[in-house]
């Protein structure tokens, strides 16, 4: 795995978490349409639904999931912080935090101005912080590849 793509896992940990939670909110309303009581019509005694176990159940295991995913997203964002803040050279963790922490791009870093940097010269800092983290932390996200 290399630094790039270890810094990412942020990022993609956290669409997971999006689409998860979109999910979830989905069955949630099925579920609550399917249950829903109507007011306008007369009642009459019928049976529970066939389907309905099964989606409640899918909607307890996907909030597992979904708390998982929450509880991973927060430790691994919590440990790249962490490490982004341990690097020698502040730009390098201003940069790194930025653009894997914030996700922005490095095209955005450039034109807000914060590092006075132009674009070109984020791209040439970029690389030299990637590689300054991969050679203090390639062993730790090694073993987790």
């Amino acid at each position: 795995m290399t630094a790039k793509e270890y810094l990412n896992q942020i990022y993609r940990l956290k669409i997971r978490i999006e689409a998860k939670t979109e999910q979830l909110q989905e069955l949630r309303g099925l579920v609550s349409f399917s249950n829903g009581l109507r007011y306008d019509k007369e009642r009459v005694q019928t049976s529970p639904k066939p389907g309905m176990p099964e989606e409640v159940d899918r909607m307890i295991d996907l909030e597992i999931e979904l708390e998982r995913e929450i509880n991973r997203y927060v430790q691994l964002k919590d440990t790249i912080i962490d490490q982004i803040g341990r690097l020698e050279n502040p730009l390098y963790a201003q940069l790194l935090y930025k653009r894997y922490v914030l996700n922005n791009r490095l095209s955005d870093i450039a034109r807000s101005g914060g590092l006075r940097y132009s674009y070109r010269g984020i791209n040439k800092l970029h690389k030299k912080a990637l590689l300054a983290f991969s050679e203090k932390y390639s062993k730790e996200f090694d073993e987790k590849s």
